[in-house]
């Protein structure tokens, strides 16, 4: 790259705290890559320098961007991964401080509900009626919250019961869900911040060590951290050699706990340097200047100066429909015009406030016959068949993973239940042993129901063997290769996808690999690192679009219920209300600038046929004027 002055200072700075104000589209990627290389020839251990970013997609772009700057044998010598990924490294590194084996399982969402069920019902009892739970699911979604809340937050339980209020009993359900994963040496997606946080306050050698292995820091978003995560740079960051790279008006993730504020800590903590990226090369002019007129309304923000030497292009285009299907037929007929015109599909995308709405966008879409794909689809880790899969896996690495042996034998073993499930585990408790291992001996296919029905899955079970053959063989020996045919359609082979995982699994040994990395990186994997299919227009949420960038971007439903949302008005406090707007108002500047060429923003008079609307005031405080198409379907007919 050839850098401008303000990516030069970047680039050259080395030693010292520094901020970077990085608009959208500055070369923020590029800066900090060419920074890399230039403290590797300068003289800095490769070993030395850790990067962290927010998604593997964007740990992997960088690692590929660094290899090429300084070769790849060299960029293989750095720590490039997302806070997650680093989390699980160093509690792995030093697993026996807190309580764990280095073979701990990583539990996903849908493990964590598992476990917070479990956990009601061991407090409450059993659901009546057949319902899933003893209690209200509003229940079940306080104890959620506050577990999420206070690890985030870098809270203690005593704080986050002040801040987020629970009953007695439902703090049971929260000791007995941290006794769970205990029990199950298992560690949730939340868990590994607070828990490596932990670590580093406890344990000042490990703390200096890690403090003297990473020299040289680099936070890629730092706007959105949450607390834990900023305090965990703050720790390994002590000698003071961090950059850390944000922009305060792109923070948009105020309810996953993150603190845009982090940016303005980290430059007074630190006292750190403050360099700006002010030069955006994705967009057009008119678009950066609507962009800009918008975030000025905001309040809570670092000053930069939005501003782009690009070719002039079109004013982004506001129009109002009369009805919800009206504009998403309209969005339809205007993409259409776009393909037909030469656009590739991959640059066209098509934003949205809440993902309810996509609906009709869809139907529009497929009514034009235009291919697309809704970004945060089910992905090959989410399907059935593969979690089943990965639960035999992570039963081999972790024998004692009671959600994997409960999502295994619910597929491989039809009658054992639940309850069976529980016989086991008690087994294991009363004999000292994994869950596993308890199962294995207390199968028999002579035996009653239950130990009939896990005779197969237990008996074809094997340590021993290669991971990828345990899982070929309990497919082909259980129910589990029947429960999948049955489920398989022309579309989505369920088998052919475990063999895809297994062959997968078996590459990444033939590497060098081990079954606990292979685990480890497909359970951090998040929806951000979807690989998204060519020749199709994305559909997908404001929030998804960050990151991302198409040459013609089309905002639906901007509505005045929508943008900002409604539930930021509900805020009874003046001063909360003023923020969750502001936070709206990011989120709309930050699906703006991923326009390239073509921003078009459309709203409706009438949606679900019933509810009277008005468009979202971000249009006109953008300082855009709004086209009145509501004639537009008449005029089509």
């Amino acid at each position: 790259m050839k850098p401008n002055e303000q990516q030069k200072k970047v680039i050259e700075h080395t030693n010292g705290p520094c901020l970077v104000t990085a608009v959208p589209g500055s070369g923020k990627t590029a800066c900090v890559t060419v920074r890399t290389g230039r403290l590797v020839r300068s003289g800095v251990n490769p070993s030395e320098i850790l990067a962290i970013t927010f998604t593997n997609k964007a740990a992997n772009e960088m690692k590929e961007r660094i290899a090429k700057e300084v070769g790849s044998p060299v960029a293989k010598r750095m720590t490039i991964c997302t806070f997650h990924s680093l989390c699980a490294r160093m509690i792995r590194e030093n697993a026996a401080f807190l309580g764990y084996t280095q073979k701990f399982s990583i539990y996903d969402d849908d493990d964590q509900w598992r476990v917070l069920r479990s956990s009601i019902i061991k407090v409450e009892g059993e659901p009546k009626d057949g319902s899933e739970l003893p209690v209200e699911k509003k229940y079940a979604d306080k104890v959620s919250r506050f577990l999420e809340a206070s690890r985030n937050s870098d809270l203690t339980d005593d704080q986050a019961r002040k801040k987020y209020p629970i009953s007695d009993r439902q703090y049971k359900v929260v000791e007995e869900y941290y006794a769970e994963l205990k029990r199950s040496n298992a560690i949730d997606f939340t868990g590994l911040l607070s828990e490596a946080l932990r670590l580093l306050r406890q344990n000042k050698a490990v703390l200096e060590a890690y403090q003297k292995r990473w020299r040289y820091i680099s936070v890629d978003e730092v706007q959105d951290t949450n607390i834990s995560q900023y305090q965990i740079v703050k720790l390994i960051g002590a000698h003071g050699n961090v950059l850390c790279v944000g922009d305060m008006d792109q923070g948009v993730y105020k309810f996953r706990f993150a603190e845009p504020e982090n940016v303005l800590m980290f430059e007074k903590e630190f006292k750190a340097k403050s360099l700006k990226l002010e030069i955006n090369y994705r967009s057009t002019p008119q678009i950066l200047a609507k962009a800009h007129t918008l975030i000025l309304h905001n309040k809570d923000r670092k000053d930069a100066e939005l501003r782009t030497e690009n070719s002039p292009g079109l004013q982004p285009a506001a129009v109002l429909l009369a009805t919800d299907v009206q504009m998403a037929t309209w969005i339809a007929t205007e993409i259409t015009k776009l393909l037909k015109h030469g656009e590739n599909p991959n640059e066209i995308a098509v934003f949205y406030r809440v993902n309810f709405v996509s609906r009709i966008l869809e139907n529009a879409l497929r009514n034009a016959h235009i291919p697309f794909k809704v970004q945060g689809d089910v992905g090959f880790f989410k399907r059935k068949e593969i979690k089943a899969s990965l639960a035999i896996l992570r039963l081999i690495a972790n024998p004692n993973d009671k959600t994997a042996f409960e999502t295994a034998t619910s597929i491989c073993c039809p009658g054992f239940g639940p309850q069976s499930c529980s016989v086991i585990y008690d087994l294991a408790q009363k004999e000292k042993t994994s869950v596993m291992a308890s199962a294995i001996k207390h199968a028999n296919p002579s035996g009653g129901r239950a130990q009939k029905a896990l005779a197969p899955f237990a008996t074809n079970f094997s340590f021993s063997r290669q991971p990828y053959d345990t899982l070929a063989t309990l497919l082909t020996k259980t129910a589990f290769s029947t429960n999948i045919i049955k489920d398989s359609t022309v579309d989505n082979d369920r088998v052919g996808n475990v063999k895809e995982l297994m062959l997968e699994l078996q590459q990444h040994m033939a590497r060098g690999g081990t079954l606990e990395e292979y685990l480890q990186y497909v359970m951090l994997l998040t929806s951000a690192d979807d690989q998204d299919d060519k020749g199709k227009v994305r559909l997908m949420s404001m929030h998804r679009s960050k990151g991302l960038e198409f040459d013609n971007v089309f905002i639906s439903h901007a509505n005045a219920s929508m943008l900002p949302h409604s539930r930021s008005t509900y805020a009874t406090d003046d001063e909360e209300r003023r923020k969750q707007i502001e936070e709206e108002r990011r989120l709309m500047y930050v699906a703006m600038t991923r326009a390239r060429k073509h921003l078009w923003i459309a709203s409706c008079a009438l949606v679900n046929a019933k509810q009277q609307e008005k468009p979202s005031p971000f249009i006109s405080e953008a300082g855009i004027a709004q086209l009145d198409l509501t004639n537009w379907g008449q005029l089509v007919e």
